[in-house]
């Protein structure tokens, strides 16, 4: 029994931590014009990208892209997923690119794989084996998508769920902004 109501306070306490990292993920600044971090690590297998493959930043060279920090047993970083998929086709002829990276301090990266299998997603996505490059972007709640330009400065940090709305104006937005420059 006691060790019971231990383990529901333990939940209660990290559901309430949770809620204030949300909560605060909703008012994440952006840090517009900063030549966004580096970074590297292995893809998941998918139709696009075989399982190990490198995924990195300067791959995606003279392309606007958006990066999506998240991870499995996120909900709202669940329910996004299939809009950055859509996302991933539609804008893909106008220059833009999607990049998923997974937290893999809550989930393995086996449920990473195992869930965008199931989702059906096809653009680079994989794990971020050792948090370097969450710390590097100075993630602190999920999901978190940054919108980069083609030289791949920062136009946008947003923390929190992104609805298919939401998105598309963000991309829309760094599109316009692509064209005006």
């Amino acid at each position: 029994m006691v060790e019971s109501m231990n383990r529901s306070r333990l939940v209660g306490w990290m559901l309430m931590i949770a809620a204030i990292i949300l909560a605060a993920g909703a008012c994440v600044g952006s840090a517009e014009g900063e030549p966004a971090p580096s970074f590297s690590f292995p893809a998941f297998g998918n139709d696009n990208y075989e399982a190990g493959e490198e995924i990195s930043l300067e791959r995606f060279a003279d392309r606007m892209v958006v990066v999506n920090f998240w991870y499995p047993s996120c909900a709202p970083c669940r329910e996004e997923m299939p809009d950055l998929e859509e996302a991933s086709h539609t804008y893909r002829d106008e220059g833009v690119t999607i990049i998923g990276i997974q937290l893999v301090d809550v989930d393995p990266a086996e449920e990473g794989q195992k869930f965008i299998n199931e989702l059906g997603i096809s653009y680079a996505i994989g794990a971020d084996p050792d948090g370097d490059i969450f710390k590097r972007y100075d993630v602190i709640s999920f999901p978190t998508t940054f919108f980069l330009d083609r030289s791949h400065n920062i136009v946008r940090k947003f923390g929190g769920l992104l609805s298919a709305d939401a998105l598309e104006d963000q991309i829309q937005d760094m599109i316009a902004m692509d064209r005006a420059s």
